[in-house]
């Protein structure tokens, strides 16, 4: 097959070209030679793509780790080109984070000494976990029922469904306590019974309608700025991408020793403090006024959010 040739019109949109033009003027699409089918030049258009993004990305996060606010002051003053849309950088951060949670937790998970071990029989109410417990209220009559191997506990859901499996092995067992067993036989075949993991899984869904509360907080706290919802919005996308960029950094410095996460706090509350002056460009008083005003508001919305994020979780064990 002939590659295709010069043409007067554009082969992404159909549109007409002028003759000597190199790009349309609808879409933006390079004219398409036969120069331009080549392996030569599919390598170099992906390395140039590649190093162009490259460069945005880290004169991104330069100022987002080094500069608090600048990111904000910047995007709002109309200079985009130079810097990851906010929205992109948020949604980057937070995929990398999650992503190098999960691969790392999975690697705490697997420990080769346990792999032959035999799994303990559940005849208490409590599950074991990865480190800890989690107690359910289960009587340990109701859980000697269900005390069977794992590949007879699946076969025996297979057949009649969890539902019915329950409620023929323990008649005599109250609604919340067929709904407790429940939730330990999907610990059992579905390994879902961490709370962690539940955790997991729920937080990244909930940290996105945590967003507009955050910038709602701070509409409400600078509201004599009488600011445009938007500019809030975005200084709540940098801040949180600060906030799990950080978190990704502690996923990596994971084996650090326990002093690693208080002093993830200071920075956090520290670099909030000069996002919040160098964006609103308020004085050092009224800034640590509004400051405190909106950690206030921020632990009740965070206490707020983390019963919510229990309670699905839970749900979802």
């Amino acid at each position: 097959m002939e590659p295709p040739v010069r043409t007067e019109r554009c082969l992404n949109c159909l549109s007409p070209m002028p003759e000597g033009a190199n790009y349309c003027s609808y879409c933006g699409q390079k004219r398409i030679g036969p120069h331009d089918h080549s392996v030569w030049h599919l390598t170099v258009e992906a390395v140039g793509d590649f190093f162009h993004l490259d460069s945005r990305f880290f004169s991104t996060i330069r100022p987002l780790m080094f500069s608090p606010g600048l990111l904000t002051t910047e995007y709002l003053a109309g200079r985009h080109a130079r810097y990851f849309n906010p929205i992109k950088m948020f949604l980057f951060l937070s995929f990398l984070y999650f992503l190098s949670s999960g691969i790392i937790d999975s690697r705490k998970k697997v420990k080769p000494d346990s792999l032959d071990q035999p799994k303990p029989a559940l005849d208490t109410a409590t599950v074991p976990v990865r480190q800890g417990t989690y107690k359910l209220a289960l009587d340990k009559a109701y859980a000697k029922g269900i005390n069977i191997s794992d590949d007879s506990l699946r076969k025996l859901v297979r057949k009649y469904g969890l539902s019915r499996f329950v409620s023929i092995r323990f008649p005599q067992a109250s609604a919340y306590q067929k709904y407790i067993i429940k939730k330990v036989i999907k610990n059992r075949l579905e390994g879902l019974g961490n709370m962690d993991d539940a955790m997991g899984k729920t937080l990244p869904k909930m940290v996105f309608v945590f967003i507009p509360f955050f910038a709602f907080l701070l509409k409400l706290v600078y509201r004599k700025k009488r600011l445009p919802y938007f500019d809030h919005v975005v200084f709540s996308l940098h801040f949180l991408s600060f906030f799990f960029l950080l978190f990704w950094i502690k996923e990596l410095l994971s084996h650090l020793s326990w002093w690693f996460n208080p002093l993830m706090v200071v920075i956090l509350l520290v670099y909030l403090f000069f996002a919040l002056r160098r964006v609103y460009g308020l004085k050092n008083w009224a800034t640590l006024l509004n400051y405190s005003l909106f950690l206030i508001g921020s632990l009740f919305a965070l206490l707020v959010f983390i019963v919510i994020t229990g309670a699905i979780s839970f749900m979802m064990i």
